[in-house]
């Protein structure tokens, strides 16, 4: 029997978007000292790089039917992306703005996602995991959009609307990570119990 990575790619979705949370809050209160910013990048990179190395290897999995790779392994490979260029840029001292304006490309494909599963009931949950990536495909957006205004024109109720929206996916990816660990290891026994 092979292996299913989508329950731990859920889980790295959870690490990265909480952890991204944690940044913006910290970014949104003060300036992050230059060591800062190079330990959240650097955390943001190795969540990128296994990511990436997930969402890549999720294309050769054919006990996986088509469509959960489909939306998957894109959901993956775009999260991994951004990780790539957000840490990057904060680990380099690099200007943001472009991977902010990366994020909303990647936020239009995710929404599409999100489109995608809710018309296919794909996943057995296809509330949550519409839910995961409709917001996170917003959550991107509005990154954009707060990139855009600068840190003078944000306005706060935008900052916290972007902030909550990842803490959704956070929790929404984590959610949705335990009940597919659950899930396969119920399966896998029900099989072996009736070998």
């Amino acid at each position: 029997m092979a292996y299913n990575p989508l329950a731990f790619s859920l889980m790295l979705v959870s690490m990265g978007a909480l952890i991204f949370s944690a940044y913006f809050y910290l970014l949104t209160g003060r300036k992050l000292s230059q060591d800062q910013e190079k330990a959240f990048g650097s955390i943001f990179i190795i969540l990128g790089v296994i990511a990436g190395i997930f969402g890549f290897s999720i294309y050769f999995y054919e006990t996986l039917p088509a469509q959960y790779i489909e939306i998957y392994a894109l959901g993956l490979l775009i999260f991994a992306m951004l990780q790539i260029a957000l840490g990057l840029s904060m680990a380099f001292g690099w200007d943001k703005v472009p991977a902010s304006y990366l994020a909303a490309v990647c936020g239009i494909a995710l929404l599409n996602s999100a489109r995608t599963v809710y018309s296919f009931s794909l996943s057995k949950s296809p509330s949550a995991t519409t839910a995961l990536f409709g917001v996170s495909g917003l959550g991107c957006l509005g990154v954009a959009l707060l990139s855009y205004l600068g840190a003078k024109k944000m306005p706060r109720w935008l900052a916290f609307l972007v902030l909550s929206a990842f803490v959704i996916v956070g929790l929404l990816a984590l959610y949705s990570g335990v009940s597919a660990q659950y899930g396969h290891v119920s399966s896998a026994l029900a099989k072996t119990a009736g070998a």
